[in-house]
């Protein structure tokens, strides 16, 4: 008997210290993340790698980091004044499934008259159509996912941007004449859109599409997808 009441004093005494320096370690690490006991890498670390550890980057811009303040912690909206992710790159395909584009409409050097409807049609290969997240609350928070298959699945979106009328002008990433997410599922590659109202200015344009994982980041390849895996064709409104 006092062998079994020995046993669970000492249980309880290794219980009380553990929970003690857990307490004390997580009261070290509201004051520096850096004194942190865990298996979780804090800020840019070459044993993160080395290991295959969990990285906490954006630890160095939250409170007690080295560079705190610098940036935001993603927390799924879209916030445009520079932030830091957490999220990992998630499930990368083989070569053999890294995804292709194709615009089949409109055509390069295509013309439209102005204010003119028109629709753009595009084909994927190698990318599981039709998975989206929503963009409002959920922007950048999923890792990226493979199907049984081994390929990704995601969405495809189109933009056309006006690149000028007489001389070519060099196109802001903040500016666009037409966006349009392609959520839809297919089950050949193929989705279209139709610009209703046309592009009342008249000039050149382009228009190009761009692929995401579900959560809307650019898809993760293994590795530089030299025959490019997104398309952009020029066409012109008279």
């Amino acid at each position: 008997m006092r062998n079994y009441v020995a046993f669970f004093a000492v249980v309880i005494f290794a219980l009380a210290f553990l929970s003690s320096e857990a307490s004390a370690n997580a009261s070290k690490c509201e004051k520096d993340l850096r004194k942190c006991k865990n298996s979780v890498v804090i800020g840019p670390s070459k044993d993160a790698f080395k290991k295959n550890l969990a990285q906490d980057f954006c630890a160095i811009f939250r409170k007690g980091g080295s560079e705190a303040g610098k940036l935001a912690q993603a927390n799924g909206t879209q916030i445009l004044t520079g932030v830091c992710s957490n999220t990992p790159q998630g499930e990368i395909p083989t070569v053999d499934n890294m995804p292709s584009t194709l615009i089949l409409c409109p055509e390069d050097g295509q013309k439209f008259k102005a204010n003119e409807p028109f629709t753009v049609k595009v084909k994927t290969t190698k990318l599981e159509l039709g998975f989206f997240s929503d963009p409002a609350i959920t922007y950048n928070t999923f890792p990226q996912v493979l199907n049984k298959k081994g390929v990704i699945q995601g969405h495809q979106h189109v933009s056309i941007q006006f690149l000028g009328n007489k001389e070519l002008e060099m196109p802001s990433a903040t500016e666009f004449a037409f966006f349009k997410g392609l959520n839809d599922p297919s089950k050949n590659g193929i989705l279209e859109v139709t610009v209703d109202n046309g592009l009342p200015q008249k000039g050149l344009y382009r228009v190009c599409t761009i692929i995401s994982s579900f959560s809307h980041q650019p898809v993760v390849l293994p590795k530089a997808q030299r025959g490019a895996s997104d398309d952009c064709v020029r066409f012109r409104v008279i």
